[in-house]
C-alpha cells in the first residue's frame, strides 16, 4: 500500500518493494541496501515482480498531476513522467505477476493516458445508503422503521456518498420526522438548484451535490457570515482558525471582512461548517476540508471577493491569507527553537498551506511573505531530513533575493540574510561543498556584522529592544555557522567561533543558542586531532544538556547520544592501549546505554538524528563482535539516508557495512562462507564508492578509503571458491 497524498517519487515507491522483500533477497545473496543505482533498483524490482505475485495499491494518486484541475502539482514534470513510465513498463511486461490498483477521484487521462484500465466507482447500493443515513441519525435516535420516510432523500442523493453525507446531516440536525417533512425539505433543496452552476463533471460531482451544499450554507450561516466561509477556498485541505483570525489583524492590509471577528466567533462558524459536512474537526483549532469540495468553495469565494460594492478583491484576500499562514509558520519555528517539538505535527498539517502561500507570494512579488512561509517549511523539512525538496524550494527563490556575485538585491536585504543562510546550510548538509559554504557564509557575515555594530557598541548594562536582540541573535547564529564550516574543514579555529557565538547568546540570555554552541564545541574536542580531548568533549556536551529545555526531547537526545560517542571513543582508545577487557567493555556498555536512552527519547519523525543513532549502534556492535545486531542498525540507517536523499551519509554507512562484513570474514574458517561474506563486503564497498563519486571529488577521502578496502577484498578473494 502506497499513499500519494504527499510527495512520493519513484525512488520511494521502489524502496517500499525492496525493503519489504529485503530478507528474501538477502537469502538469495542480494543485498538491497548495497544497490544505490536507480536504474539497477528499478530493474531488480521488475524482476522481483515477475517472480512474486504482488497486489499493490497506489492510493490517492490525483495530487500527482495537481488536484483539483489547474492546481500546481508538487511533483515535477519529470517525476510525473517517471511514475507513469514505470506503470507503463509493468503493463507491457507480459511476465509480471503484479496487479496495481490506483485510486483517484478522476480518470487521470492527462497524466496516464491509456496506461490504466479504468473502473468507474458505482453509486452506493440502496441498502448501503440507508445504513449510512441510519448511522448519521443515531444521535437523534432515528429508528430503522423511520428510514422508509427518508426514501425521497435517498432517491435525491442517488447513491452519491458525499451528497448523502451533506444533506442527511442537515436533515438530522433539523430533526425532521415524517415523510411530508422530508419531501418538503428535498423540494426546498431542489428549488435552490438554479443558483448553482454546473460543476465540472470530470471531477466526479453532480448538480445535486451543489444544491445540497447551497441549501446547507443558506440555512447554516447568515449572509454576513458567508464571506468568512468563502475564505476556506484559499486553504489547501486544512484550516486553522488561528490563521483566519490573523487575517483580520496582521499584515500590511488586514482583511475588512474579518476585522472584529474573535477566535471564538470564527471557531463557532467552522463548527457549524462541520455540522453540514463541509469540515471535519481534527483538533481544537484544526479542521480538514473534504477533498471533493474545493470547486464549490471557489464559486463562493468568487462571489464574495470580486472587489465590487465595497467587497474586497481576490488579491487582497489572498495577500492577507498568505501573510497569516506564513506568520503562523514562523511562529511555529520560534516555538520549535524554544524546545516545543510538538509544533512539528502542526507544521506537517500546515505544509500544503505554506507551499501554496509561498507560490502565491512569489507570483505577486510579496517578498517578505515568501520568507515567512519558507521559515516554517525549513523547520519541517530539516527536522524530517527532506533535503532534496528543501533544496528545490531554496534554489527557486535565490534569484529573487541574491545577485550572481552573492550580493543582496536592492530593497530585499532583510530577506537576503535568510536566503543566504539557507544556501550555506544546503552547501554543507547536502552538497558537502565546504569551499562554497565558506564563501557564502563570509559574504553573509560581513553584512550581519555591519547590521549589529551599533548594538555591540552599547554599554554592557544597556537594555535592548527586540530588534536589537534580534541583531545580536543573528550575529550569534552567523558566527556559529562559520564555526561549523571551519570544523568540517578540520580547523581548530572553529573553537574561537563557537566561543564568540556563546558570548553573543549569553548577552541576550538565549540558552538554546548557547546550548547548541557548547554542543558543537563538544564535537570539536571529540573529532579534531590537534585538540582532541574526551574529557573536554564530555564536559561541553554536559553543559549543552544542562542548557537545553527538559521538554526539548530532540536536543536532549542529541546530547545524550554524543556523550555515548565519548564513551565509544574511550572504548576504542582502551582497546588500542591494551587495557583489560573488563575496562574496555565498561566503556562499551556505557556507550550502548547512552545510545539506547537517546533512541528512546528521539522523536520518530526526526529522521536525520535517528540515522546517526543507528549508525552509532552499528559501529559499536561491529567492534564488540555482534555482527547481526550491527547489520540491523546499519540497514535502518541506510534506509533513512535514502529516505532524505543523503547520499553522503548512505555512503559512509555502506562503507561501515563493508568493513563489518570484512571483520566477520576474519573469524570465519569455512572457505565458501568466507567467499560469500567477502562478496557482500565488496557489494557494499562498491555502492559506497558510487555514493561518494556523486560529490565529484568533494568526498575524495572517503573514495580513497573505499577503494583501499576494495583492493583488500579482491586480494582476499583470490583462490577462494566461487571467485
Amino acid at each position: 500500500f502506497k499513499s500519494f497524498e504527499s510527495h512520493t517519487d519513484l525512488t520511494d515507491v521502489l524502496n517500499q518493494v525492496g525493503q519489504f522483500l529485503a530478507p528474501r533477497l538477502q537469502a538469495g545473496g542480494i543485498e538491497w541496501h548495497a544497490l544505490n543505482d536507480a536504474a539497477e533498483r528499478r530493474k531488480l524490482v521488475v524482476k522481483i515482480l515477475q517472480q512474486i505475485p504482488v497486489f499493490w495499491i497506489w492510493d490517492n494518486v490525483e495530487p500527482v498531476a495537481g488536484f483539483p484541475e489547474g492546481t500546481e502539482s508538487v511533483w515535477t514534470a519529470a517525476e510525473q513522467a517517471e511514475l507513469a513510465g514505470f506503470l507503463k513498463q509493468l503493463k507491457l511486461d507480459k511476465a509480471t505477476k503484479v496487479k496495481i490498483l490506483l485510486t483517484s477521484r478522476r480518470d487521470e487521462e492527462k497524466w496516464l493516458g491509456g496506461v490504466p484500465h479504468r473502473v468507474k466507482m458505482p453509486r452506493m447500493l440502496p441498502d448501503d445508503a440507508a445504513g449510512l443515513a441510519l448511522k448519521l441519525g443515531e444521535e437523534k435516535n432515528l429508528k430503522r422503521a423511520e428510514i422508509a420516510d427518508w426514501q425521497p432523500l435517498l432517491d435525491y442523493c442517488a447513491g452519491n456518498p458525499l451528497t448523502l453525507l451533506v444533506i442527511a446531516t442537515q436533515a438530522v440536525k433539523m430533526d425532521l420526522r415524517g415523510k411530508n417533512k422530508i419531501e418538503d425539505f428535498i423540494q426546498a433543496v431542489r428549488d435552490g438548484e438554479q443558483h448553482i452552476e454546473d460543476p465540472d463533471e470530470a471531477e466526479g460531482r453532480d448538480k445535486s451535490l451543489g444544491a445540497s451544499l447551497y441549501y446547507g450554507f443558506r440555512n447554516a450561516f447568515k449572509e454576513d457570515e458567508l464571506p468568512v466561509i468563502a475564505l476556506l477556498h484559499l486553504f489547501q485541505g486544512t484550516v486553522n482558525v488561528d490563521a483566519l483570525a490573523m487575517m483580520g489583524k496582521v499584515g500590511d492590509q488586514p482583511l475588512p471582512e474579518l476585522q472584529g471577528k474573535t477566535k471564538e466567533h470564527l471557531t463557532n462558524l467552522l463548527n457549524r461548517a462541520g455540522e453540514i459536512g463541509l469540515l471535519t474537526q481534527v483538533s481544537p483549532t484544526y479542521y480538514n476540508i473534504h477533498p471533493a469540495l474545493p470547486w464549490f468553495l471557489r464559486q463562493l469565494f468568487e462571489r464574495h471577493y470580486d472587489g465590487q460594492d465595497g467587497r474586497s478583491g481576490d488579491a487582497a484576500a489572498l495577500r492577507a491569507w498568505a501573510d497569516s499562514v506564513g506568520r503562523l509558520g514562523e511562529y511555529y519555528l520560534q516555538q520549535f527553537t524554544e524546545g516545543n517539538q510538538g509544533v512539528i505535527l502542526l507544521l506537517a498539517l500546515e505544509e500544503a498551506n505554506l507551499l501554496h502561500a509561498r507560490r502565491a507570494a512569489r507570483r505577486h512579488e510579496w517578498f517578505s511573505s515568501v520568507i515567512f512561509s519558507m521559515q516554517g517549511l525549513h523547520t519541517l523539512y530539516e527536522y524530517q531530513g527532506r533535503w532534496a525538496e528543501w533544496a528545490r524550494l531554496v534554489n527557486e527563490i535565490v534569484p529573487d533575493y541574491c545577485t550572481k556575485d552573492y550580493e543582496p538585491v536592492a530593497g530585499r536585504e532583510n530577506e537576503y540574510n535568510f536566503v543566504m543562510d539557507y544556501r550555506v546550510r544546503l552547501a554543507i548538509d547536502q552538497d558537502h561543498d565546504l569551499a562554497r559554504a565558506g564563501a557564502l557564509q563570509e559574504k553573509l557575515a560581513i553584512m550581519i556584522r555591519r547590521q549589529a555594530e551599533a548594538v555591540l557598541a552599547l554599554p554592557e548594562d544597556a537594555q535592548m529592544d527586540e530588534k536589537q536582540r534580534s541583531r545580536i541573535r543573528s550575529l550569534g547564529v552567523c558566527v556559529f555557522a562559520l564555526g561549523q564550516i571551519l570544523h568540517d574543514q578540520g580547523s581548530d579555529k572553529c573553537v574561537n567561533a563557537y566561543e564568540e557565538a556563546i558570548r553573543h547568546f549569553q548577552l541576550i540570555k538565549d540558552t538554546t543558542g548557547e546550548g547548541s554552541a557548547h554542543y558543537a564545541l563538544g564535537h570539536a574536542y571529540l573529532t579534531l586531532p590537534d585538540i582532541r580531548d574526551s574529557d573536554d568533549a564530555e564536559a561541553a556536551y554536559q553543559r549543552s544538556l544542562s542548557l537545553f529545555d527538559t521538554n526539548d526531547v530532540l536536543k536532549n537526545s542529541m546530547a545524550i547520544k554524543q556523550i555515548g560517542m565519548v564513551h565509544y571513543t574511550r572504548f576504542i582508545e582502551t582497546r588500542q592501549q591494551g587495557e583489560p577487557p573488563e575496562k574496555q567493555m565498561q566503556h562499551a556498555h556505557a556507550a550502548e546505554q547512552h545510545y539506547q536512552q537517546a533512541l528512546e527519547l528521539c522523536p520518530a519523525s526526526a529522521i536525520t538524528e535517528l540515522q546517526t543513532i543507528h549508525n552509532g549502534f552499528g559501529s559499536l556492535y561491529t567492534d564488540i563482535g555482534q555482527a547481526e545486531r550491527a547489520r540491523e542498525h546499519f540497514e535502518k540507517c541506510v534506509q533513512m539516508c535514502e529516505q532524505i536523499g543523503d547520499r553522503h551519509g548512505a555512503g559512509k554507512t555502506r562503507l561501515n557495512m563493508a568493513l563489518m562484513y570484512g571483520r566477520v570474514t576474519e573469524q570465519e574458517e569455512n572457505p565458501a562462507r568466507r567467499c560469500d561474506l567477502l562478496f557482500r563486503a565488496r557489494a557494499y564497498a562498491q555502492a559506497a564508492m558510487s555514493d561518494f563519486k556523486h560529490y565529484e571529488g568533494r568526498a575524495a577521502n572517503y573514495e580513497a578509503e573505499a577503494q583501499q578496502l576494495l583492493d583488500q577484498i579482491d586480494q582476499l578473494l583470490v583462490g577462494l571458491p566461487g571467485e
